[in-house]
């Protein structure tokens, strides 16, 4: 594909995306694409949203700030691709691979990025809120103040990923490996992990609430200064909350008034076996 090819795609998938939906089914315009290449052209901008794309090759393309929204891309490389700030919400993507792709602030959220590849994808304030990352790889990816609040992740790939300040809310990990990779400085609240690796897993300076890790090695994860905090249902005078370092195993609330907690509080819940 040339990029005159590109832009007339494009035209007429604006024109079928102007049509009511029930005549969407029913008309041309659409952009469906099997095996087709497209590497190196510019998507700018675009609006590619419930686009249909199957083995094709985007790589080292410009889809910075285009709608994506809903589109099904399957088994599709983006390697090197630039997606800085582009709208991916509720797209299918499983099996594609993202190695080396920028996508600074895109919006990823509901996404399904089962089995898909992002290893030192460049995700800094992406939002994967909501997202299926089941068997996804995210090996040496970047992404300070990433969003993954939500996620479904089984048996996720995370080694040497740097996640710092990221936000994890109701997310859920199992079987998931996390060796040397870094949530310093993030916010990890109602999350659960399930047999996942933990080794070498860096949570400095992090504020976690209401955790689950089960059947999680190694025992010995060690955090400094985190701050820990334990929802409570009865109004309390102080913040239920705790800077504690060591074994988070082994973190027992202090019974310094202070701190207002109460013995036998704890937010974080760790144990061997499932």
């Amino acid at each position: 594909m040339k990029q005159k090819d590109a832009e007339e795609i494009i035209a007429l998938h604006h024109q079928w995306l102007q049509l009511p939906l029930n005549l969407r089914s029913k008309s041309p315009g659409q952009a469906r694409f099997e095996k087709a290449t497209f590497s190196g052209l510019s998507f700018n901008r675009v609006d590619l949203s419930f686009a249909r794309f199957y083995r094709c090759d985007f790589t080292g393309c410009d889809f910075n700030g285009a709608n994506l929204t809903g589109a099904t891309m399957l088994y599709c490389c983006f390697d090197d691709a630039k997606l800085n700030k582009a709208n991916l919400a509720g797209s299918a993507l499983k099996t594609s691979s993202f190695k080396r792709a920028s996508l600074l602030e895109a919006n990823l959220a509901g996404a399904q990025l089962k089995s898909a590849d992002l290893t030192a994808a460049l995700l800094k304030r992406a939002c994967l809120k909501d997202a299926d990352i089941s068997a996804a790889d995210f090996t040496q990816a970047r992404g300070v103040g990433i969003d993954l609040s939500g996620v479904t992740a089984k048996k996720t790939l995370f080694k040497g990923a740097i996640f710092d300040e990221a936000i994890i809310e109701g997310a859920s990990f199992v079987e998931c490996d996390l060796p040397e990779a870094s949530l310093q400085d993030a916010t990890l609240g109602r999350s659960e992990f399930y047999l996942c690796e933990l080794a070498g897993l860096q949570l400095h300076g992090s504020t976690l609430r209401d955790l689950i890790f089960a059947g999680c090695q190694p025992s010995d994860l060690k955090a400094q200064k985190v701050k820990v905090v334990k929802s409570e249902t009865e109004p309390v005078a102080s913040e239920l909350a705790a800077v504690l370092s060591g074994k988070i195993a082994d973190f027992k609330w202090p019974t310094d008034k202070k701190y207002g907690w109460r013995a036998g509080h704890s937010a974080i819940r760790w144990s061997h076996g499932i």
